[in-house]
């Protein structure tokens, strides 16, 4: 694997640098071989750590900016092979980092495109809720006809949304006869979705009630 640097994806989104003088090369040279190495490991299906590395050369537990690369290497390869890499964990195993690594993953998860959600079908049970049927669809989200066997087969409405909007935490806020009430929401990472149940109100459409009412006077 070629030094991180000549990859965006696997060059720090944050200067590590930063007010610490000029780089040595000797530091530099070694960093990048440690790099290619450990990428070369991990396409052999090797799955060396950071600290693997560190171990071997002690010298670079002093050098903030090369230990951080090799640690930010190592997540980038742990995610393309499929593995999760929780932020508290690797913050964790290095403390002594702790400022660098929060600001250099959080910027990591920024840029990480979120994967995309994953809807049901209608026949299958969502928290408890089995989905009847599908009643409208947009470009972001899908609207089911739910029912609750816990409460009676009670009917309510289930809408899917990706986990990045905030519409929930509006509706919650919004109490009129003219906007349907939110009963509760909850987050399923695993599919990357946002629950919003709400109450089920009968099938009948705007336009179907302006069609009955067309007769008559606005007032």
């Amino acid at each position: 694997m070629s030094d991180p640097a000549e990859h965006p994806s696997r060059s720090p989104p944050v200067d590590c640098r930063k007010g610490e003088g000029p780089p040595d090369n000797s530091v530099e040279a070694l960093t990048a071989r440690l790099l290619e190495e450990m990428g070369a490991a991990w396409q052999r299906g090797e799955r060396p750590r950071a600290e693997d590395f560190l171990d071997r050369h002690p010298q670079l537990w002093e050098q903030p900016e090369a230990a951080v690369r090799l640690v930010y290497e190592e997540v980038c390869l742990r995610e393309e092979a499929g593995e999760p890499v929780p932020p508290e964990d690797v913050v964790r195993r290095f403390p002594r980092w702790r400022d660098r690594l929060e600001v250099l993953l959080d910027c990591h998860g920024l840029l990480r495109p979120a994967p995309a959600p994953v809807f049901p079908a209608p026949g299958e049970t969502l928290h408890g809720l089995r989905l009847a049927a599908e009643l409208g669809r947009g470009t972001q989200g899908r609207v089911f006809l739910a029912t609750q066997p816990a409460l009676a087969g009670r009917p309510v409405v289930l809408k899917l949304t990706p986990r990045d909007g905030s519409e929930h935490a509006a509706l919650a806020r919004l109490q009129h006869t003219h906007i349907v009430p939110l009963y509760w929401a909850e987050d399923l990472p695993d599919r990357n979705l946002r629950m919003l149940c709400m109450p089920y109100l009968g099938g009948a459409t705007l336009a179907r009630v302006l069609a009955l009412l067309r007769d008559r006077p606005a007032a």
